[in-house]
């Protein structure tokens, strides 16, 4: 398929604030690679502009179970009707984010659009740990949603057994809607003239193992006279976090930053000596990939596609868990590493090869390909 010879429609569940870095990059892949690309989706940061068409599909915020079902069946029947709407324009459909959306799937499927489900995280792992009522049925949904769509597009072939996926394998494509502004995201100071501050910076989610690296701190501080620790994001978990930040004042080396704008990121991680990630749950993480890029190496727990770019002792660290004791021991291992800065650098070169936009691109391309 040559460039621009679709008309490409992009459904998602993302609203504002979640998944704004992933869906931009995907509407700028998808529009290079499209005629015209037509999104339907809850109140993004979205515009209408060039050859992208924004549909806004309302999506209520509700509490309780009956409201938060009626509120989701309500979006799905604006979804759809705005998707049959548009049917005899769009040439393939591409899911990201919706995962749940089985009468948006079923309807492009009865107009015979070719579709693929892109699949942004592992939903049933998460269910787990969040109390939102709806996740376990989309589960359910993703399953039915899998089986009807014609291709299934994922980070990396090790998520095939880790998300369950071996029914699907002959339809499935390996790609990513990861890519990095270089000139934004770089080493700014050598890591040898950093001081020994450690942290995390993301979403404050049961999922992503933060309260475990808190209680993993004092142990680091036991052993390392000079580390310091920087927690920054923001999230259901915030009044947690802040609550055990504060109990350990005032001799404790730990420090809250709250929430950090996108802008402000790359000199809070061009500050840190090591980035950790403690997630029980991952896709691709972008803040990972964000520090790799300015030099900071990554300690992250072998979940998601990590371990296809961390390579322990090569591109960054792995811990075997997400215990605070395994935490601990190999935050001072890493520490102690005697080539750290090499990691360090190693780390970024690969980001700087792998995770441009070009690259990324030829990943969608070969989807689109695959599509017609």
């Amino acid at each position: 398929m040559s460039e621009r010879q679709s008309n490409t429609g992009l459904i998602t569940a993302f609203g504002r604030d979640v998944g704004d870095t992933f869906l931009l990059n995907l509407v700028k892949i998808l529009s290079s690679l499209s005629r015209n690309l037509y999104v339907l989706g809850p109140n993004t940061i979205l515009r209408s502009g060039g050859n992208i068409h924004l549909y806004s599909v309302r999506s209520n915020r509700a509490e309780g179970t009956f409201a938060q079902v009626v509120n989701q069946a309500g979006f799905q029947l604006r979804m759809s009707y705005r998707l049959a709407r548009l049917s005899s324009k769009v040439d393939l459909w591409i899911f990201f984010g919706g995962e749940g959306l089985l009468l948006p799937m079923l309807t492009a499927k009865m107009f015979r659009g070719k579709v693929a489900l892109a699949l942004a995280g592992y939903l049933e792992k998460e269910s787990e740990f969040r109390k939102n009522v709806l996740y376990k049925p989309f589960s359910l949904l993703k399953r039915i949603n899998c089986r009807l769509a014609d291709r299934i597009v994922i980070y990396s072939q090790r998520l095939i057994e880790d998300w369950r996926l071996e029914r699907h394998k002959d339809k499935i494509l390996i790609a990513h809607e990861h890519f990095l502004d270089f000139a934004k995201f770089r080493m700014q100071r050598p890591l040898g003239q950093r001081h020994s501050l450690l942290g995390y910076i993301g979403r404050l989610d049961p999922e992503k193992g933060i309260l475990n690296l808190l209680e993993a701190i004092p142990r680091v501080l036991e052993k390392d006279d000079d580390a310091t620790f920087l927690i920054g994001g923001d999230g259901p978990l915030r009044p947690k976090v802040e609550e055990r930040l504060n109990q350990a004042k005032p001799d404790s080396r730990a420090s809250f930053a709250g929430w950090i704008p996108h802008d402000d990121m790359p000199e809070y991680l061009n500050k840190l000596k090591l980035f950790i990630l403690p997630s029980y749950t991952e896709g691709i993480s972008n803040i990972m990939l964000e520090a790799m890029a300015c030099g900071t190496p990554v300690l992250a727990t072998p979940v998601g596609a990590i371990p296809d770019i961390i390579k322990d002792g090569k591109t960054g660290f792995i811990t075997e868990d997400n215990s605070p004791e395994c935490l601990a021991t190999n935050i001072i291992r890493a520490l102690n590493h005697p080539e750290l800065e090499q990691i360090a650098e190693n780390g970024r070169a690969l980001v700087g090869r792998e995770f441009t936009c070009d690259k990324t691109t030829d990943l969608y391309r070969n989807i689109l390909d695959r599509l017609k």
